[in-house]
């Protein structure tokens, strides 16, 4: 993402940027936010389609970010979970 800031600098045009990269924007940038803190996320289980994960490693994955992150829930037949 540094490099997507880069180009902004140069003067190539803006970019939509997570929070903690605009946070690192510097003095010469100008940073708007928009929308308030609070976004939501869908996060899912990769992996390659020859080798699927074990049923109980990617169940097991899912409690530790279900404890992890209060508040998510499971949720599509890929097991991704959601804020």
């Amino acid at each position: 993402m540094d490099a997507v800031l880069g180009f902004v600098r140069a003067g190539l045009g803006l970019a939509v940027v997570p929070s903690m990269v605009a946070a690192r924007a510097g003095w010469e940038l100008r940073v708007t936010a928009l929308a308030p803190p609070g976004l939501r996320r869908t996060i899912a289980l990769a992996h390659r389609r020859d080798a699927a994960p074990p049923p109980r490693a990617a169940r097991e994955l899912q409690k530790v970010l279900l404890r992890a992150r209060g508040g998510l829930r499971p949720r599509g037949r890929f097991g991704a979970v959601e804020q």
